[in-house]
């Protein structure tokens, strides 16, 4: 994993610097936000146009306006920047306001590209794990290849059984619903360090195909 991050140039040309210390809730930049947003230090990670995919491997921080929401939807949002480069951010407990330098560039629906690292997993989306963090966390977060794991050592989703039919040398095995719906998403501690946290929903469970 790249330990590297850095930080969108475009927003510092359209605010002033502070002399504060820099923490997750007071960042150097500050921010002319709309009432109900506030400045805040969030972490992306960039779309690459070729392969229509989400690259992990550099963290972005991003000093966005944001709204806290209730739990929502286990998503990550888009914003662009006036250059066009794209990023995906954190979206289940916070909305991205209006912030000089961006604009938003997903719609409430709209899911982010699977993670660059997973390669093709399928032809559903919800076959790559949505995540924001580098494959080393991912991995890690998710127990991809583990035998217990609804992710399997590439971080795709096990194929699913019907009617308890496996191939030859897989059985099928109950997968818990809260396993399969853990949604790791990158974010920064109380010192600036970037990591990756997760959140999840309770859905229904499924039968998965294992390797004996």
């Amino acid at each position: 994993m790249r330990s590297t991050w850095r930080l969108a140039p475009l927003l510092l040309a359209a605010a002033c610097i502070d002399s504060g210390t820099e923490t997750k809730d007071q960042p150097l930049v500050v921010l002319e936000c709309e009432e109900g947003f506030l400045p805040t230090i969030t972490v992306g990670a960039r779309q690459l146009a070729e392969g229509d995919c989400i690259d992990t491997e550099e963290a972005t921080v991003l000093e966005l306006c944001i709204g806290f929401r209730p739990l929502n939807k286990p998503t990550l949002a888009c914003v662009q920047t006036e250059a066009g480069e794209r990023y995906w951010v954190r979206h289940h407990d916070q909305e991205v306001g209006v912030t000089p330098g961006f604009t938003p560039c997903s719609g409430p629906d709209e899911y982010p590209p699977p993670p660059c690292f997973v390669g093709t997993c399928g032809t559903e989306r919800y076959e790559s794990p949505y995540s924001n963090c580098s494959q080393e966390l991912t991995k890690s977060r998710l127990r991809c290849g583990f035998s217990d794991s609804v992710w399997d050592e590439n971080c795709c989703l096990r194929q699913f059984c019907i009617d308890g039919a496996c191939d030859p040398g897989f059985v099928c095995r109950l997968i818990d619903g809260v396993k399969y719906s853990t949604y790791p998403y990158a974010t920064t501690d109380a010192d600036g360090n970037v990591g990756c946290d997760t959140w999840g929903i309770h859905t229904a469970g499924f039968e998965g195909r294992f390797p004996e």
